[in-house]
């Protein structure tokens, strides 16, 4: 894939994120509430799931992980910063997995008693709720 194809595709992937953010952002938060049961307030970062899906990149061929069938081991990868996304992808594989890692490191629990007032949540729980978003192959 081109880096044109990758704008493309990260062009998509936005109009998509901000079209079901509403519902993105309640299913976050209901799920906060009922699995985690939750009390608090949940802050969902909107700007920075904008901001991490417009600067991915594609995974540098040295850094690129296989498994033993020479398979590649993901889609994609992000620091909560950073989105790295595998080049061989199909398109459609490419909007989902942008949208996907755009999500990762965007709710937070907010504890305004304590001194990390923003608490992170589990990988497992950003791919739960996930799982019940309307948002193809995320």
């Amino acid at each position: 894939m081109s880096r044109l194809t990758l704008k493309s595709a990260k062009a998509e992937a936005l109009e998509q994120l901000q079209t079901l953010w509403p519902c993105i952002e309640t299913t976050f938060r209901d799920m906060a509430h009922k699995q985690l049961a939750w009390r608090g307030d949940v802050h969902v970062d909107r700007t920075g799931a904008e901001a991490r899906l417009l600067n991915a990149v594609f995974v540098a061929e040295e850094d690129r992980e296989v498994d033993e069938d020479g398979e590649v081991s993901y889609y994609g990868m992000t620091d909560g910063d950073m989105i790295w996304i595998e080049r061989d992808l199909h398109y459609e594989q490419m909007i989902g997995t942008l949208i996907h890692e755009a999500l990762h490191d965007c709710v937070f629990l907010v504890r305004p008693t304590r001194a990390v007032v923003r608490r992170g949540l589990s990988c497992e729980f950003e791919h739960s709720v996930m799982e019940r978003l309307p948002v193809l192959g995320i």
